[in-house]
């Protein structure tokens, strides 16, 4: 059994030991070509590892790019939307509805000594035309938007308001435009800016920006669904929509009565900036004050004489039967 067993290994060393020579034989004769099939493979295996490589790296540098670009895109986005949002209306800013709130309320109450700490100015024609306005008994539901004004520290300033007019229970929403300035010590005041045309302009330009004309038409909205729901409320709102002054030219037989008359206040009345009944008031007459009669209007009015210039009065609180002269 050993014996076999030892036979059948050296056959098979043998075999090997002879298949050994052959392949080396083989091989000793075919080295060439072996080598260069080897140079061929290697060849080929860097040829294929480069293109990947290469694809790789222009696969990254693709979605660096395209990184890239989305960053871009994204910081432009920002950068538009920064531009778009940086003169937007800022609504209720603390500092500027504090102010205005003390504003309407000093107003509101007729607070002359309040107001003067408020206003930039407020001479005695103003202290008048507030102590004689009975129109709006209050301000109410005070709202603000506001934007940078002109200059550093000045605010545009358009304020929401639902006003109670005297002798009407529904309230009427409202809007209105003020400019706000920054004094030396921080605090805000209502600046003087109806004479000022730069900030006249500066208003229109901002008056005419998408998100001003959505507001005044929200206001606009809201007030005529308060007059729609008291008829009240819109037949006085419908008295004061008269048209602006308009002059008749007298005939020659009615000049001596219609212009430059002496006529007398049946009862106390106010005289207005214009002729409608939510202009400024100038002035007061008592019942029995007489004054000069300028020409009269196919509104309604009367224009009348004045210190310092005209105003106007409703035709019907005047008669020309003067009875004593107090002017």
């Amino acid at each position: 059994m050993s014996r076999l067993t030892g036979c059948r290994a050296w056959i098979e060393t043998k075999t090997e030991v002879s298949i050994v020579d052959d392949f080396r034989e083989w091989v000793s004769d075919n080295l060439r070509y072996i080598l260069l099939g080897l140079a061929i493979i290697l060849v080929i295996v860097l040829a294929v590892f480069a293109v990947r490589f290469i694809g790789k790296i222009d696969k990254n540098d693709k979605q660096k790019d395209s990184e890239s670009q989305s960053q871009a895109v994204v910081l432009d986005t920002e950068t538009q939307g920064e531009s778009e949002t940086a003169s937007a209306l800022v609504e209720n800013d603390p500092a500027i509805l504090e102010i205005v709130q003390k504003y309407y309320a000093a107003e509101g109450s007729k607070d002359i000594e309040a107001l003067k700490e408020i206003v930039e100015s407020l001479d005695e024609k103003d202290q008048q035309a507030i102590e004689n306005n009975n129109v709006l008994e209050s301000y109410n539901n005070i709202s603000v938007y506001s934007k940078d004004g002109l200059e550093e520290g000045s605010y545009v300033v358009y304020v929401c308001y639902d006003g109670k007019l005297t002798g009407l229970d529904t309230l009427v929403p409202s809007l209105s435009g003020l400019y706000v300035r920054t004094r030396e010590d921080g605090s805000l005041y209502i600046a003087d800016w109806e004479d000022d045309a730069a900030v006249k302009e500066y208003f229109e330009k901002q008056n005419a920006e998408p998100d001003v004309k959505a507001l005044v038409e929200r206001v606009t909205a809201a007030c005529e669904a308060a007059e729609e729901s008291d008829p009240e409320l819109k037949a006085y709102m419908d008295s004061l929509e008269v048209p602006d002054t308009e002059t008749v030219i007298p005939n020659t037989s009615d000049v001596d009565v219609e212009v430059n008359k002496l006529v007398q206040a049946k009862e106390a009345c106010n005289i207005r900036s214009d002729s409608r009944e939510d202009a400024d008031i100038l002035g007061t007459l008592e019942a029995g004050d007489t004054i000069t009669r300028l020409r009269k209007l196919d509104n309604g009015w009367s224009e009348v004489r004045l210190s310092d210039g005209s105003g106007y009065i409703r035709s019907d609180l005047l008669t020309e039967e003067v009875t004593k002269t107090n002017e």
